[in-house]
């Protein structure tokens, strides 16, 4: 055997054993999810055939320790509410807001019951609380009153706030909530389609020239952006066109001093002075006695 053979044959024993240990480990964990399960199933059974016995036993065991130590039975179980309450805060506030705006009497009738039993504590608590309470409401006022200030000076009707209690709130709230992350199926969209949502045909005819009317308003605003541009540049061309026309009026006026210039210049570069008149000499024969020569035709 070489030792290309001998390696081969140590790889594949390796990997047999590799799916060995992996058979006896899911194995072993089937035999332990069925020993649980049927530890599971005795205690249930156990349970139900010894529930009263198991029951008293639980109630006096924990009436022995109540009355071994009371105080460390409450602590622990005040420490035991503390961190449910902290593990689950937002829940327990969300489900205190929603029990006192859907039952107000109950609460009205807790809400006396504690007054009564804590009148002082609770007079001594808004005593305290009023001059933070009453700084808060001055500034609030303040700010009204600015604001009305404001929208009187600009000319527009005094703001007109729609009150409305927590409760109201609470319930507006509550149901856009359940509106919103609400999970509608295919059917309920398609029976809202056909009955709660379904559009009139003279709505949706409204619609249609509406939204046709909107799309020729704003094709004509762009025609006439378009328009307006198209003159601008043209009014931006005729002044180019007037300026350059009086700049070729100026050069041309600039030129023809330039040429009389220089016309006056050689004018007076050439001009001569005239010569005097002579008089005749008295004794010099008259030109018309002198003889005169024949030419041409005159010969």
């Amino acid at each position: 055997m070489t030792d290309d053979d001998a390696a081969d044959q140590l790889e594949r024993q390796t990997e047999d054993v590799k799916a060995a240990i992996a058979a006896a480990r899911a194995q072993l964990r089937t035999r332990q999810h069925e020993q649980r399960q049927r530890q599971q199933q005795y205690n249930h059974d156990y349970y139900l055939a010894h529930r009263e016995k198991l029951l008293e036993q639980s109630k006096q065991h924990a009436a022995n320790r109540r009355a071994a130590d009371p105080e460390r039975i409450k602590a622990q179980q005040r420490e035991r509410a503390n961190r449910y309450y902290q593990r689950h805060k937002e829940r327990l506030r969300a489900k205190r807001r929603e029990d006192y705006h859907l039952h107000p009497e109950r609460e009205k009738v807790s809400r006396d019951k504690y007054y009564a039993e804590h009148a002082d504590q609770v007079r001594a608590r808004h005593r305290d609380r009023a001059p933070v309470k009453n700084a808060h409401q001055r500034a609030a006022r303040r700010e009204r009153r600015d604001l009305e200030r404001r929208v009187s000076d600009l000319g527009l009707p005094p703001p007109q706030p729609h009150v409305t209690t927590a409760r109201e709130r609470f319930l507006n709230e509550r149901d856009a909530d359940a509106f919103f992350t609400r999970e509608w199926s295919p059917d309920d969209l398609e029976q809202m389609r056909r009955t709660s949502i379904a559009t009139p045909p003279e709505l949706l005819a409204a619609w249609v020239r509406d939204c046709t009317r909107a799309r020729a308003t704003h094709r004509l605003s762009e025609k006439r952006d378009e328009l307006a541009r198209l003159h601008q540049e043209i009014d931006r061309g005729a002044q180019r066109d007037q300026a350059r026309r009086a700049e070729a009026a100026r050069r041309a006026r600039a030129e023809e001093k330039r040429l009389d210039d220089i016309g006056r210049q050689i004018n007076d570069q050439l001009r001569q002075t005239p010569r005097r008149h002579q008089q005749p000499d008295p004794a010099a024969p008259h030109p018309m006695l002198q003889p005169q020569q024949s030419r041409g035709m005159n010969r």
